[in-house]
């Protein structure tokens, strides 16, 4: 295992939270938001890269640094099918998250394009990315900040208009969305109340109906959560497993049935710090990488191989 600290670019505070990774040719993009004081209030866009092949990270910068006085937060990143850059961010139009407007920009070579307003209403929210489904589309799993409502929507290039698939039940936010084969889809999600649990919710009509979300056997102490089904069909979650009100330690957790059950394998870090907010990849060189929130003054990465992890 290799891992990393990765800290905010001058002059946009000393705080981080909510990281994002993608696979762009030999590099990693990651993208997080910055903050001075309060995590809705002054929020910026902040963006380091790792060169793969040295296992290197640059310096960081501030990103859409001209596009808005008003708070930014919950950055994500995604490939298009014809590996094109994007990312969806929110900016608060009022004082807090549920004032969230979700917009869209692309990567053009080491710029972005001009932020595009989605049409999504005022609260909406996204945590993680959007998984590719057919030649165009993309099925984008977010959450309305008001209700604690996951919402399932299809959309394709540019992006901005998105429409409405499915609903899952409530007080369920922040979904993991995974197609676990042709028609059959799954989703991961925290809880925001009690049973403190991870969910998960399975589609086998291409996420236009669900099954009633089960709990599984992994805590979620009301913190962000990730999954990824590995290139072995195994199916890993990041999570807090903890039953205390707390965010720590983070752990790797695996389960070999497709979400039936779980079995811890890795406590990434056992510290006493917060560690939260994981962010899961697999890279076209099999690696498995995760980025999280490290005590909200750093974003630490760690790099497996799969064999390592998943043996």
């Amino acid at each position: 295992m290799i891992d990393f600290s990765i800290y905010n670019p001058p002059g946009v505070g000393n705080h981080v939270h909510g990281s994002t990774m993608v696979e762009r040719g030999n590099e990693i993009v990651l993208v997080w938001y910055s903050y001075k004081t309060e995590e809705h209030i002054d929020g910026s866009l902040s963006l380091n890269t790792l060169d793969i092949t040295r296992n290197k990270w640059n310096n960081p910068r501030k990103i859409l640094d001209d596009f808005s006085s008003r708070s930014l937060g919950n950055p994500v990143l995604f490939l298009d099918q014809e590996k094109q850059v994007h990312l969806f961010f929110v900016r608060l139009e009022g004082t807090y998250w549920d004032s969230a407007q979700i917009f869209k920009t692309t990567l053009l070579e080491n710029t972005w394009s001009p932020p595009q307003k989605v049409n999504t209403p005022q609260g909406m929210m996204i945590r993680h990315s959007p998984v590719s489904f057919g030649k165009r589309s993309f099925l984008i799993p977010a959450y309305d900040e008001k209700t604690k409502t996951t919402i399932i929507f299809e959309s394709e290039f540019p992006f901005t208009q998105w429409n409405e698939v499915s609903r899952i039940g409530d007080g369920l936010i922040q979904g993991d969305l995974l197609q676990v084969d042709k028609n059959q889809f799954q989703i991961y999600l925290r809880a925001t109340d009690d049973p403190r649990f991870v969910f998960r919710a399975v589609s086998y009509d291409n996420a236009k109906t669900w099954e009633e979300p089960q709990k599984t056997n992994l805590y979620c102490p009301l913190s962000g959560i990730a999954a990824l089904k590995s290139r072995s069909g195994k199916i890993i979650v990041s999570n807090n497993h903890t039953e205390q009100h707390k965010r720590n330690p983070i752990n790797i957790a695996l389960s070999n049935n497709l979400g039936e059950n779980f079995n811890i394998i890795n406590e990434i870090d056992t510290t006493g710090n917060e560690m939260s907010y994981p962010c899961l990849l697999q890279t076209s060189n099999g690696q498995i990488h995760i980025s999280y929130t490290f005590n909200r003054k750093m974003i630490k990465h760690a790099i497996y191989d799969e064999h390592e992890l998943l043996c």
